[in-house]
């Protein structure tokens, strides 16, 4: 999940923008429509290379950035495996995504 390939397959998927500097300059960032969210994955990928978080805001959003924050602390820690935080993960987000 942490190199250039797999951050920008992983990308292509969901709305988020890689913190690997080789996907943030694939032509999926650079070379964008003229809408809102093609200019804005532009402008985010840019900011990689300057090491500037960039977090789109959506609907309970401050919800999910916090479990991601407590699971991955957990696992940085020992106190669960990385398999075990993507699961927990995956479990609360679609709960609160259902909402």
């Amino acid at each position: 999940m942490t190199n250039g390939e797999n951050q920008l397959n992983f990308c292509k998927i969901v709305p988020i923008i890689p913190s690997v500097i080789k996907a943030a300059e694939d032509p999926y960032f650079t070379d964008v429509e003229d809408t809102p969210m093609g200019l804005a994955r532009k402008y985010a990928a840019a900011q990689v290379k300057k090491g500037v978080v960039v977090r789109f805001p959506q609907e309970h959003s401050a919800k999910l950035f916090k479990i991601m924050d407590n699971i991955t602390e957990k696992v940085g820690l020992g106190q669960m495996t990385p398999e075990e935080g993507i699961k927990q993960a995956e479990d609360k987000w679609n709960e609160i995504l259902r909402e």
